[in-house]
């Protein structure tokens, strides 16, 4: 009892200390919270990143926690700093890279933001990955210690909200359009009529929820069960059974689900052992944050065969593909790490066009080499240092997308694409659907 006291304790505290806004736990929510989350220590070479001679980027990123994922975007980070110091630099100083593991906790975001600031003079974030440690580092650092912040993966609609003083940027695409497609797809291309929701509450779970829920009523579908799960409770110690059986009562002809590939893992063992699906099972549909190699290696597949799930386009054939294999040996798996990639090389002729590393004069040139002017790409850096020398306007060009920012900070042009899962692998890109 005194355990389970303490533990209560704990929790609270760390609550209050959020504002997240997810539902208050009960006992058994209680009994399974990850109270185990850590962060490793910031590792950089002081002699390079305190020597006046680098322009330090920091890097934000669940490594503990997410190491595989992680690494892949902090490589496409790497390599595009890589090309720009052998091209010289810039402003006559060379780009550093200091990387810092938030491991998925947004108290610990908030803290590796304010150590790469304030005592790494960093003026420009890369990361994090997670709409919630976004808002969290938006509203408890950058007010105070301002720096430009790109985010290649956090996708709630409350990002493009935020009074960021116009620092915040992302080169993702946002929860309305993947929420919007999944239900256009569920409802007018495979003709399902019900639908039920299974997310975890947080920030990306929950705006994807709402954008499925209102766009597949709108399609003439009905929601016919609901339900959610605390962000800080670790799937691997929780009965999800309860929670399934109640979305799954009324026999859905779709359950749509917005969870982490080990919260899907272990649901599907869950349901197997349960017999969950033995008199129905309803075409499942995932989102963006499940389709990699580990879901495949980690779920029980006779249960998630057939899963229908959104993503961008992969990077499968491209040039990016095969200058990341030659970099590095492999291809990249993450279409995010080409994203890593642009957001270097963003900020790079962002800080070309205005001469300043200041935060803001930075966020003004973003817009500038990325809307209007003489099209390019990463491949002509050379020619795009010998324009802006000479006053011309540039429109930088993304990989996976045109990277015009809006007065959001967002860009409107990125598209989803439906995978499935069939005889135990990833079938990729099989059709976008048209809004």
């Amino acid at each position: 009892m005194r355990r389970l006291f303490i533990i209560t304790l704990f929790i609270c505290s760390n609550l209050y200390s959020q504002d997240n806004e997810i539902s208050d736990l009960d006992i058994r929510e209680l009994a399974a919270v990850d109270v185990e989350k850590s962060s490793m220590p910031i590792q950089v070479d002081s002699t390079v990143a305190f020597s006046g001679k680098t322009i330090n980027l920091g890097l934000i990123m669940p490594f503990s926690s997410d190491p595989e994922y992680t690494q892949e975007l902090q490589q496409g980070a790497q390599m595009a700093i890589d090309e720009i110091n052998d091209s010289g630099g810039i402003l006559g100083k060379k780009l550093y890279l200091i990387s810092a593991d938030d491991g998925g906790d947004g108290n610990f975001a908030v803290e590796k933001a304010k150590e790469l600031i304030v005592k790494y003079q960093v003026t420009s974030l890369i990361g994090p990955m997670s709409s919630t440690n976004t808002i969290k580092i938006a509203r408890e650092v950058l007010h105070e210690y301002p720096a430009v912040l790109i985010s290649p993966n956090s996708t709630s609609t409350r990002v493009s909200k935020l009074d960021d003083k116009d620092l915040i940027f992302r080169t993702t695409s946002t929860d309305i359009r993947q929420g919007k497609i999944a239900a256009s797809f569920a409802a007018n291309k495979l003709g399902l009529k019900t639908a039920a929701l299974f997310y975890m509450d947080d920030y990306h779970g929950e705006g994807l929820a709402n954008e499925f829920r209102n766009n597949f009523e709108k399609y003439g579908g009905k929601i016919v069960g609901e339900d959610r799960l605390s962000p800080l409770v670790n799937p691997d110690n929780y009965d999800l059974i309860p929670h399934l059986r109640k979305v799954l009562k009324e026999k859905p002809d779709v359950l749509y689900v917005v969870c982490s590939v080990d919260g899907i893992s272990n649901m599907s063992y869950q349901i197997e052992e349960g017999g969950l699906f033995k008199d129905h099972k309803p075409v499942l549909i995932g989102s963006d944050a499940i389709k990699y190699s580990q879901l495949l290696e980690k779920a029980d597949l006779t249960v998630i065969e057939g899963m229908y799930g959104t993503a961008f386009k992969s990077l499968a054939g491209t040039e990016f593909e095969r200058k990341f294999e030659k970099w590095y040996g492999r291809k990249p798996v993450a279409e995010g790490t080409a994203d890593a990639y642009d957001i270097v090389y963003l900020l790079t002729l962002a800080m070309l066009d205005g001469q300043s590393t200041v935060p803001n004069t930075i966020a003004t040139h973003l817009r500038k080499v990325s809307q209007s002017g003489q099209k390019v790409t990463a491949d002509d850096f050379k020619e795009i240092e010998k324009l802006i020398r000479k006053g011309k306007d540039i429109n930088y060009s993304g990989i996976n997308s045109s990277l015009d920012f809006d007065e959001f900070g967002d860009v409107p042009d990125r598209t989803y694409w439906i995978w499935q899962i069939v005889n135990g692998k990833f079938e990729r890109d099989l059709f976008t659907i048209t809004e």
